[in-house]
């Protein structure tokens, strides 16, 4: 490893972990504004620990509002002269983009309501079965759109030269756009579940807190391993993509992200970091 690429895996690791200490201890402050504002420009603010059993719940609410992001980037980036299975799958994609991140400003207003403490009441009590069908009913659309990318996929490219019907007609047109968005469907399907499971669990603390070492330890589930759009991944790292407002750790993020031996650095960092390396 390069001196080089030892600076931009050290960055990643720092963003991301960034991330999730800022969120926690937005969680249990008094501070206003929620997780949105947690993400940027926070560095002046002392990550406190919270209680034990928000790290599942942190870590569904940071990487599922990564992953609505991407889909949101990749979303605006679509081929124009795409078949019709692929534009209908694409015109089901921005009206569930807004329900699951409605879904993630209630889950995020919850969380807030259980972690700091306090008596229960019964209007708590039925905003949490309403944000915990709500997650659950997410997670089984994203789950239908994934499968169906996977299938309109699996149409347009086959799996070798011999699978074409007549060898002089032009190949299916690649929709790489589709892969990716199948990919990232999949990890926000996850991460819907995992603030699901989460939130059914955080009534009783002491449950959730034993809960580390199964599926919602923070680290349990692989977050995109693998994207390959500039773009995806400078909105996956909170880099802006314009240029503005970039500080230092910005510009280092967006120049390795510029060529593809830097991606591969970034892409190596993000998954030591998701293996909890």
């Amino acid at each position: 490893m390069t001196a080089d690429a030892a600076v931009v895996q050290r960055a990643v690791r720092d963003r991301l972990q960034g991330k999730l200490d800022l969120v926690r201890a937005w969680l249990t402050s008094t501070e206003d504004g929620g997780v949105e504002t947690a993400f940027r420009r926070g560095a002046e603010r002392s990550p406190r620990s919270g209680p034990g059993g928000a790290d599942g719940l942190v870590w569904a609410l940071v990487h599922l509002r990564d992953s609505l992001e991407t889909l949101r980037t990749l979303d605006g980036n679509r081929p124009r002269d795409t078949p019709d299975r692929v534009r209908k799958a694409n015109a089901a994609l921005p009206a569930l983009l807004d329900e699951a991140r409605k879904t993630l400003d209630a889950c995020q207003t919850l969380a807030r309501a259980y972690l700091r403490g306090g008596p229960g009441n019964a209007d708590r009590d039925q905003r949490h079965a309403d944000v915990v069908r709500r997650l659950e009913t997410d997670a089984k659309a994203m789950d239908d759109l994934q499968n169906e990318y996977e299938a309109v996929r699996a149409d347009l490219v086959p799996d070798s030269p011999d699978d074409t019907d007549d060898a002089g007609a032009a190949p299916p047109p690649e929709v790489p756009a589709l892969s990716r968005a199948a990919e990232i469907l999949d990890q926000a399907r996850r991460c819907c579940l995992k603030g699901y499971l989460a939130l059914r669990l955080v009534v009783d603390e002491e449950m959730l807190s034993s809960a580390k070492g199964t599926s919602l330890s923070p680290f349990e589930w692989p977050l995109l391993p693998y994207l390959d759009h500039q773009e995806v991944l400078l909105a996956y790292l909170d880099v802006p993509a314009d240029g503005k407002g970039r500080d230092e750790t910005d510009t280092l993020l967006a120049e390795a992200l510029s060529g593809p031996q830097g991606r591969q650095e970034v892409h190596a960092a993000v998954e030591a970091v998701n293996q909890g390396r």
